[in-house]
């Protein structure tokens, strides 16, 4: 996204945009998970590492 339209804007606001991902999937907490795993792994490759498994913690008690 193009930050550059609220740079004049207050910090909270700046903050608030800035929090926000846009992806092109429906982000429930598989999709997210295998999301962050690919990221991951994309950079762990520059380093020879192999990312298998990712935890992800919906609330304390809840994870994917």
């Amino acid at each position: 996204p193009n930050l550059s339209l609220i740079q004049d804007k207050p910090k909270y606001i700046q903050e608030m945009y800035e929090s926000f991902i846009i992806v092109d999937f429906v982000p429930t907490s598989e999709e997210i998970s295998a999301w962050l795993l690919k990221i991951v792994q994309k950079k762990m490759d520059k380093i020879d590492i192999k990312a298998t498994k990712i935890e992800y913690f919906e609330t304390p008690k809840a994870k994917v």
